[in-house]
Formats: structure tokens, sequence, C-alpha cells
């Protein structure tokens, strides 16, 4: 029956057979199917697409073993009988909505509702779905097994019994919000049992969330009444007797049999047994086959309310009296070969990926057509056969589902627990088997899932292991107590949609940690700030007032695609902590409005420090940071950057998103191994306003998308009053062709007041003419004080028995007060000693030992130092951030092995300092420290040579 945007009304009819669908509607505006019943088709008993205003009308039919029962666009689908389909219900048109409520879905072999690509708000209220299966598929089109997938669908009020594997299956993405599952009644009031009949974020963290919380704790009664379940029957002579397990509903009035020899439930026989769980029927003919079915009916049911005008019954569409639970009853069953089915899947604790202890529950579920009688646990996948020992009997029953507690195996390690179930003929099913990761050597509080409400971890508590994803939801609160250790298990990431109050103290940090044995970079995944989650909120002077935080923690070892701690459209307030040895960035922010990463260390990640991508009016603020050994030091789109020390990193800044613009001020850039500062694609202005750049250097690459050295590459960028020292190869490399305006870099100090020799230090157009012009005069003629002061340059040390003597050249600033000397046996710019020795360029440090390896560092500080501005409360050295103390320029005295060449003692060789032991040879740079492997203090062509077969080889040449 086909509507071509027709909108007749289909009613009181029988539509049965069709090749394809039974009702096919194409955009009919009002078409109306109703009181109707629908089977044996081989599409879908009704399929509309509906689009705009056209919304179909289905109700108080009875649409039972079709291929499909319902497939809409827009509709309104209320009070049917939906049977025994392949799959229930879809809605996969956009745009749409539907309103399904006070349905019956009950037996569909596959999905019973799917909804996707619906851009209203579709609504699936009051409906009862059960005895419906379906197995778990990746396809990313299928919702398997008992399954909603739509991000604008609020399901609510349902009762959602016997769902095998998963009552609802989310296959959004993470980034899409969360699916609204609230007030059902999903079989089991267990908080843990439910969750695990949902396959959402916590399962697989790419998939989207689903809010399950509030539940009801018993079924709602204004929904339709469910088919009685575990119905039995057994012939004896020329008597039935029938059994029933009882309904979980609150308004069951009664049940009802109804039987006949006929098949396609057209019963010739019916009555009403009252309340009891069991009947026998008398006077049957043991020569014929008999269907017999049990109904429930409830307390509004009305047996005048079936019109027998009509081919359906009323009391059933009205939700009043249940859908069918038949059983065929026959003196001479045939054969039973039909195998067992083990829908057992992801069936260990839920479906977690790990577990602390050996105990475990199973959450076994299997179906039969003749009836389970028993299953079969085992860690060994050897097949049993039916009358092995060992196999656990069970009370018959078509569909079984079970927690059995079960005893892991002692030793650490992946465990995979195998499951068979078998039928009183013998059949066996397949095995199904589930793994998870038992650790024995970490201890702890073990947590996981989803949080329900405000929740505190304690530091009696600590430490606390996260065995799968955490989920703090919108509204939530998850507040961590100073002291407190996190471990993650490998992958698992803490998810904030809600608020993190992650405030530990100085003494006492926060630990985020891994929980693997030795831990190393990438061990698990990140600290994602969704966009949904609290934003902090700051006064007028910048203090922390309210909302997410992370404050006095060590965040260490994650990864996650981008960043181990990651923005997403969130701004937190990251705060005097040290966020270390990620396998990518340490923060990424992705158009983060207001994020703030103030006075911490960041430091040994494989990407960035901080990788920050914002657009339009979203501006991220770093400030008072130290950002060393990164692979790079800041990257960022839109950003405040002021006041940081950014040292020892591959890339010290990089700005390169469009449109942009970063203000980069007061901060000092040292010991960059190529790239100091680069700007590109800002479409703004971009301000590079009193920084201090000394130590860096680089190579010059043609790549058009690398500025080289020490450089700056932006026509609308401005630099000025920065102090540019020691740069090599050049202090500026523009990349703009010649059409561009002019880059401006006026009133720096280059290190020179000799025009030439400026010139020198820029590449430009006048050493390529297609290459744009930088204007650098006026040029200051001494250091601008302003800017933070540079550390000592030249320094050397000798060791004579337990005396070190240190020398270093004094710095250019005409504000410099004095230096002071750092020194320990740690590595990691983490001294036990300091001294202030004045104005003077040497020291002599006594009393060392010279069988240890010692980091000794000089600092120098201005007349604006003053001790008491360095807060011990931070990781962090306020007068170095602050510019009135540089940062450390560190020898290495004792039994050094480095490589020939490696002067940072990483122990490997990097083209950049190939180059460093070049520049010194010939002259451009001085001193010999880590280059020289004669006695000559002279750095020679073998020198160069063996530097570069360290590089090319690894070669274990040393000092």
């Amino acid at each position: 029956v086909y509507l071509n945007q027709a909108s007749p009304y289909i009613s009181r009819s029988v539509i049965r057979n069709s090749l394809a669908s039974g009702v096919f509607s194409s955009n009919a505006a009002k078409a109306v199917v109703r009181d109707s019943e629908l089977y044996g088709n081989g599409g879908c008993g009704i399929t509309g697409f509906s689009f705009g205003s056209a919304v179909m009308n289905v109700s108080g039919n009875v649409i039972r073993n079709n291929q499909c029962g319902i497939s809409l666009g827009n509709g309104v689908v209320n009070n049917n009988i939906i049977a025994g389909n392949s799959i229930g219900v879809t809605a996969s048109s956009s745009p749409g909505t539907v309103s399904f409520s006070y349905n019956s879905i009950v037996n569909s072999a596959a999905t019973a509702v799917s909804m996707e690509n619906q851009s209203g708000i579709s609504y699936l209220l009051s409906n009862t779905f059960s005895g419906n299966s379906g197995d778990q598929y990746n396809n990313s089109t299928i919702v398997s097994g008992n399954g909603f997938w739509e991000s604008n669908t609020v399901i609510s009020s349902n009762n959602l019994f016997d769902l095998v594997p998963y009552a609802i299956y989310n296959r959004n993405v993470n980034s899409t919000p969360a699916l609204s599952a609230i007030n059902n009644w999903w079989g089991t009031a267990v908080d843990g049992a439910i969750q695990a009949k949902i396959y959402d974020w916590l399962d697989d963290g790419s998939k989207g969330v689903v809010n399950y919380v509030p539940y009801l704790t018993i079924p709602n009664v204004a929904a339709p009444i469910s088919p009685p379940s575990e119905v039995k029957a057994s012939l004896n002579g020329t008597d039935v007797t029938l059994s029933w397990k009882a309904n979980p509903e609150g308004d069951v009035a009664g049940f009802k049999i109804y039987w006949g020899t006929e098949a396609g439930y057209s019963y010739a026989n019916s009555a009403d047994v009252g309340s009891g769980t069991s009947y026998t029927l008398t006077g049957i003919d043991p020569t014929k086959i008999y269907h017999v079915a049990v109904t429930a009916y409830d307390n509004d049911y009305d047996i005048t309310k079936d019109d027998p005008d009509t081919a359906v019954n009323e009391n059933q569409t009205n939700g009043n009296e249940s859908w069918y639970s038949e059983v065929v009853v026959t003196a001479t069953p045939p054969n039973d070969t039909e195998a067992p089915v083990n829908r057992s899947i992801n069936f260990i604790d839920g479906g977690i990926p790990a577990t602390l202890s050996v105990n475990v529950s199973l959450a076994l579920v299997g179906t039969d057509n003749t009836g389970i009688v028993g299953y079969w646990i085992s860690e060994s996948s050897a097949i049993p056969k039916a009358d092995d020992s060992g196999w656990t009997t069970v009370a018959t029953v078509k569909a079984y589902a079970a927690n059995i507690p079960f005893v892991l195996s002692g030793a650490a390690g992946t465990k995979t627990v195998y499951v068979w179930f078998k039928d009183a003929a013998g059949n066996l099913s397949e095995g199904g088997s589930s793994s998870i990761v038992l650790h024995t050597s970490l201890t702890g509080t073990p947590v996981y899932g989803v949080l329900t409400s405000n929740t505190t971890w304690t530091k009696s508590n600590s430490p606390y292991v996260v065995l799968n994803n955490i989920l703090v939801p919108v509204g939530t609160t998850l507040t961590v107590e100073p002291g407190v250790v996190v471990k993650f298990d490998k992958d698992r990431v803490l998810q904030i949609n809600g608020t993190l109050l992650a405030r530990g103290t100085f003494a006492q940090p926060i630990i985020f940690t891994s929980g693997q044995t030795s831990p190393a970079a990438g061990d698990w995944g990140r600290i994602y700030f969704d966009a949904t989650s609290t934003a902090a909120v700051f006064d007028s002077a910048g203090n922390y007032l309210n909302g997410s935080i992370i404050e006095h923690s060590i965040v260490e070892y994650g990864a996650g695609p981008d960043g181990m701690v990651y923005l997403n459209q969130a701004s937190p307030y990251i705060s005097r902590s040290v966020i270390r040895n990620s396998l990518a960035s340490g923060v990424f922010s992705s158009n983060a409005a207001k994020a703030v990463v103030r006075d911490s260390e960041l430091y040994g990640n494989g990407g960035c420090g901080i990788t920050g991508f914002s657009f339009g009016s979203a501006v991220m603020n770093v400030s008072g940071n130290v950002i060393r050994n990164n692979q790079c030091g800041i990257s960022l789109g839109n950003g405040v950057v002021n006041n940081n020390i950014i040292a020892g990193n591959s890339i010290g800044v990089t700005a390169s998103s469009s449109p942009g613009t970063v203000s980069f001020s007061y901060n000092s850039i040292v010991n960059s191994a190529a790239t100091a500062v680069s700007m590109e694609n800002q479409s703004g202005i971009s301000y590079l306003l009193s920084n201090t750049f000394s130590g860096n250097s680089g190579d010059q690459y043609n790549n058009s998308t690398i500025v080289s050295g020490n450089g700056f590459w932006e026509s609308n960028t401005v630099i000025s009053s920065n102090n540019l020292f020691d740069l090599v190869p050049y202090a500026i490399y523009n990349r703009n062709v010649n059409s561009t305006p002019a880059l401006s870099a006026i009133n720096n100090w280059w290190g020179t007041a000799v025009d030439g020799a400026i010139q020198a230090k820029i590449y430009d157009w006048l050493d390529d003419g297609s290459k744009g012009v930088v204007n650098y005069v006026p040029y200051l003629t001494i250091p601008n004080v302003a800017a933070p002061i540079s550390p000592p340059s030249e320094v050397k040390a000798s060791l004579n028995g337990t005396d070190v003597t240190l020398s270093w050249k004094a710095n250019p600033e005409g504000d410099v007060a004095g230096f002071k000397i750092y020194w320990g046996t740690e590595a990691g710019y983490s001294y036990a000693n300091s001294a202030d020795v004045g104005s003077g360029t040497s020291y002599t440090l006594t009393g060392i030992d010279p069988t240890k390896i010692y980091h000794v560092a000089v600092t120098a500080y201005d007349n604006d130092y003053d001790i008491t501005k360095d807060d011990p409360d931070t990781a962090v050295n306020e007068n170095q951030t602050n510019g009135n103390e540089s940062w450390y320029s560190e020898v290495i005295i004792g039994q050094v092995v480095n490589k020939v060449g490696d002067c940072n003692n990483d122990g490997q060789i990097s083209i950049a300092e190939v180059f460093n032991v070049i520049n010194r040879f010939l002259g451009v740079e001085t001193g010999v420290d880590c280059v020289d492997v004669g006695t000559t203090n002279v750095v020679t062509i073998t020198d160069i040579q063996k530097a570069f077969n360290n590089f090319l080889a690894n070669d274990s040449l040393i000092h």
C-alpha cells in the first residue's frame, strides 16, 4: 500500500505477506494507520519517509513477524504491539521527529529501536521492551541488541526487561551531547548491573555518554504490562500443566490462558485464571499440536474495551493486557537439534577491562528454543562435552540470565573466561569469552564509571586505581583531597563534564600518574575537560574564586591523542602544578575561552609543554611558568604569554593558527635547539615585546613552513624592545614574500650596536630578493633593562681535588646587581645548595666529593631582585619568571660520560649539536666543554668527525 504524499485512512484491516513493506509512505502529510494487524511482510510492517510538517500517525496496531516493524522519519507511534520482528523500530531520516510512547516492543531478533540522524527531538516514553535480543556489531549504521542511537533522543519512563546484550548501545561519538536515558526501569535497581546493560563511553572512549541517573527502582506501571516470562508446559495424557514467573509490575491483577490448534495467535479458547502462576488445561487431544499462551493483565483491564469489530485486542494495544507468551505443546515433540545461543558479551564485572581482585562476577546470558539446562565456566578454551562432569545445572529456562560469582586464577595478567550453555538434548552453544586484566601489584581503591553524585577522593582511601574511564557528569563535582595519588590503568581517561576540584598543597601534592610498575610516557590516557565542564572564575585581580581547578598537582606519564590535560572549549585553572612526561603535549587546549596556566612547571613532554588552538575571542593565558625540555615549548593560536621561562626546548614558541593574535611579553626564551619563535598565518597583530632571547641556535631550511634558527615569520608581527643575544645563524629569518609589508623589528637590542653586524643577523630581501624586508632601524644601542635578565655566558668550571673553580662572563645589562651559584647532585634543575656570590665573575666551591657528578649553575640577578618574591609554595622561582633573576647557565662536574657533542647530556646527538661543534671549531661560538676530546682545550676536526659519527650512528665514543 504505497502513499505518495497521500494521506488515506487505513483502519481495522489486515495487511500481510507483502514481498516488500506492508505500507510505504513517502511524505504523507497526515496518513493514519490505526487498529490494524500487519504481519508476514518482507520489508517493514510500515515504512514512512516524512519531512518537514509531514507526520504519520501509527496507533493501536499489532505489527508482528515482519522483517522490521516500523521505519519512520516523522511520526507519532503510540499504543502498538510490535512483536517478533527482526528489527522493531527504526527512525533514520533527517530532519525528523518521532514521538514513540506506550508501545510494547517484544521478541525482536536484532535491534528493538534504532534512532539516527534525527535533527529534532525524539521521545521514547513509557514503552515496554521485553525479550529482545541481538548481537554486537561494529558497523556504524547499526545499533546492536536493544539499542537507541541518537543524541537528540529522550529515553524516559520505559520498562526495559530481558535485554541482550545491551539495553542501550550508544554509537554517537564522544563529542556529541550525552544521550538522556533517565528515569527508566532496567530490570534491576543495582547501579553496576544497569551500567553493564549500557554500551557507551565507559566501554569505548570514542563513544558518547549515556546519562542514566536517576533511574526507577520499580517498574513504571503507566507503561504497557509485560508478557509473563519463563512459561513452561508439560503434557500428561489429556492434561497440560502450565507454569510461569510472576510479573514484576506492581499493578498486575491476573493472568489469562489462550489455546488452540491454529498458529498465528488465533486461539479458539481462553480463560481468566486469576493471580496464580500455574494452571492445568484438561481435555486436550494428545494427537494434535496446541499453541498455548499466557498473558498478564493489570488493574485497568476491562474485557469490554476489546472491540470485537477490529482485528486487534484493544486491551493489549492499550497496554492493559500483555502480548502473548506462547509455547507449543505436542505429545510427539520433534528431535531438538537446535543449539543454545550464547549471548554473553563483555560479561566479567560489567565489562570493565581490569580488576584488582580475583573475585569477579560473570553476567551470563543465553537462550534456547527448548530451554537451557546448564552452563560451563572455565579459564580453558577446551570445549566440554555434554556428559562431562563440571556442568552447573539450572532450572530449564528458554532465556537464561544470571550473575555468577567466579574466582580467577591467581597470577597477574590477562585472564580469559569461557562459557558454554547446553540444553536437555545435549546441544552445546558456541563458546563465549571475555577477558580482564588482573593486577596483583596494584593496591588501592578501584574506581571507574559515571559518578552518580558529588564525590570526594580522600587521602585515607588513597591510592585510587582507575580501572576504566571515569566521567564526572554535568552538575556533579569530583573533589580530590591533598596527598591523594590517582593511578591510571592503560589508556584510561578521567573526563570532566561537570567540576573537578583537585587542590593539593606544596607539601601534599595530588599525583595523577601511571599504574604501571615501570612508568613511561603514554601509559594512560588523559584528563579531559569537556565544553560542558565548569569554567574557573576569577575576581578582578585575577584571584581564583571557584570552578574547575588543578592546583598543586603532578600530572605525569599520560598521552591522549593530543595532550595529557585536554581542554575542549573548556577553561579550568591550572596552577602551581607539574605537568611532565606526556607522550604528547602536556596541556592541549582546543578553543578554550579563558583557560589559565600559571606558576607551573611543564617539562619532558613529547609534544609541546602547552598547545592551544584558539579562535575568535578565545584567549588562553599562560604566565609565570617554567616550560622546559619539551619537543616544543608553547604552540598557540590566540593567547597572552607573559613572564615565562621557555628553556631547552627543540622549538621555543610557535603561533600558527588563523585568525589569531598572540601577545608575547617579558619571557625568557633560552637554549632552543631549533626555532625560538615562529609566527605564521596570524591575521591579527602579534606583539613580541620586551622578551629576552639567549643561547638559541638552529639551521637554515628552505621549507616555507619552517622558520630556521632564531626567527620570526609574520608581516603582522611587531617585534620591539627585545634583547637578542647569541643568535645562530640568524636573529630573524623572514620567510614572507617580497610583496608582503615589511616586518617591523625596531627598537631591539641585537647584541651589538654596529649596523652591519645587525644586518648580518637578519635574513631577508637583502639576502634573497624573493623575501620580504625587515625594518630594524632604529635599534637599541644597549640592552633593554625592562626585559628579563639574560643567563650568564661562557660559564667554565674546573675541578681540583675537592674544589670547583667557576668563572663566567659579566652580563651586558646595565642593571645587573650580582650572581648566584646553585649546585647539587640531582639533575633537572633541582639544586640542594645555593649561594649569592655578589658582583664578581668567579667563585670557588669547596668540599665537593670528586667521586660524584655535580650539576652547577650560575644565574644573574638585577636591581629588582628580592628573595622574598620567590613563593616557596610554588614549583617555580618567581624571581626568574618575573625576569629579575636569569635562567640557569649549567655545567656538569665529575665523571661525565657524554657522547662527543652532547652538550645537554641527553644521550643523543642532534643535528643542531653537530652544528654547535662546527661553530665552536670555526670560532663562531666560544667554549670547548662537551666538545674537545683531547687535552689541547681546542676544538679540532677530529672532534667534528666524532660528533658527526655520534649523530649518524649513535657512536659510543665519549670524552
